[in-house]
């Protein structure tokens, strides 16, 4: 039979308290065309990067979380406008917030950094990646929540979405968090549109991204994430480093040209290391199955089933006196013979089901039978095992 490695560990359902990234709980049915403000909560994972200097505050950067206690952001949002990397003491961050002006205190969170981690030190603009660990555990709710951090390298002629508080058109700040939907662009076409800005830096671990026509990322978006939407789910997939200059040393970004984003797909490796997300230690041959968490999902009754094992082709045995209960199910075909065998005991059964798309759930593990291929067998049943389950993976 066929063999498929399984992690017993559920991060894709929807409804459980384990670790879920990229879905916002505030339902919205918007089309982003140009740059818009955002709705509240419909981006939690952006955050608010702030600096202190003497007893004020400002604003610096944006940034993305990524878990309960890391904020993803650029390498140059730490420094200070001298070019000096800042003291963790210096920086701390906003999550939940829409308004920069007049921040709801019954939705936002402010956290002090921990500790500031750094790829390495930057250098041409590359690099531009760092990861903030927050002092405090950030607390998920319908305005925070992390965001998915994207693994596919290759993201030209992807759609994406460009969250932060940049200068609008009119080259103002917006106090209100804005939302722009924008092409991730050929490293070819940004070097024919502006090879004086691009030519030097763009490599693998970056990328444009934007319009020609005034729909860009400007200044203070510096940091902002790009979210590329997957299913249900949302990805960053780019963080704002730079954009071209309107005019010698000005300040202002030129409103008709692309920006370049550093590439978080390339930094997988040590955001892994950094945060120790087991999502990102996932190879394409290895990955958690899904378990019925929700109550829908427990009361489903399947008419058919997938089992997996190593089991043998053709070995007979008999078991008699085979009673079973709610805690077990029986499945198995008299007439063609499907069944499990010998060496399948705690193989997984389950089927794919629709829900947060289709998703392969575990229903059973193979218990036992009365003969391989002339009869059904038993399955110890996981909808019924779900809340001590929980209750250990919590423990």
């Amino acid at each position: 039979m066929n063999f498929a490695l399984l992690l017993l560990a559920i991060p894709l359902i929807a409804g459980s308290s384990i670790f879920q990234c990229g879905v916002p709980k505030v339902k919205i049915n918007e089309v982003i065309v140009r740059g818009r403000d955002a709705t509240p909560g419909s981006f939690p994972w952006h955050a608010a990067v702030y600096h202190r200097k003497g007893r004020s505050d400002s604003y610096a950067c944006g940034g993305t979380l990524v878990s309960s206690m890391f904020v993803l952001t650029a390498d140059h949002c730490v420094k200070d406008a001298n070019g000096y990397v800042q003291s963790s003491k210096r920086i701390f961050a906003w999550l939940g917030v829409h308004n920069l002006n007049v921040p709801n205190l019954q939705t936002s969170q402010h956290h002090d950094i921990f500790k500031i981690h750094r790829f390495t030190e930057s250098q041409q603009k590359k690099n531009d990646i760092a990861l903030l660990e927050l002092s405090t555990e950030a607390v998920f709710n319908q305005h925070v929540q992390p965001a998915c951090i994207n693994r596919e390298e290759e993201v030209t002629g992807q759609s994406g979405v460009a969250v932060g508080w940049g200068f609008t058109e009119d080259d103002d700040v917006s106090p209100t968090l804005q939302a722009a939907r924008m092409p991730v662009v050929s490293t070819t076409t940004c070097l024919e549109h502006d090879r004086d800005t691009f030519g030097q830096t763009l490599d693998s671990s970056l990328f444009c991204a934007g319009y020609t026509n005034g729909t860009t990322v400007c200044n203070v978006d510096s940091g902002d994430g790009l979210h590329v939407k997957r299913g249900d789910a949302w990805y960053v997939v780019g963080i704002v480093s730079f954009t071209a200059q309107r005019e010698v040393e000005s300040l202002l970004c030129k409103k008709d040209s692309y920006a370049a984003f550093t590439n978080v797909a390339t930094f997988v490796p040590w955001i892994r290391n950094v945060t120790e997300l087991l999502s990102l230690a996932e190879k394409d041959h290895i990955q958690p199955i899904c378990l019925p968490v929700t109550q829908a999902l427990r009361e489903q009754k399947l008419q058919r089933y997938i089992v997996i094992g190593f089991g043998l082709p053709n070995f007979r045995y008999d078991r008699y006196n085979m009673t079973i209960g709610e805690g077990y199910l029986c499945a198995g075909s008299v007439e063609d013979g499907h069944d499990t065998c010998t060496s399948d005991s705690g193989g997984p059964l389950g089927y794919p089901v629709r829900y947060n798309g289709v998703r392969f759930v575990q229903y059973g593990v193979t218990a036992y039978g009365r003969a391989c291929g002339i009869g059904a067998s038993v399955y110890t049943n996981v909808a019924n095992m779900m809340d001590w389950i929980l209750a250990n993976m919590q423990a």
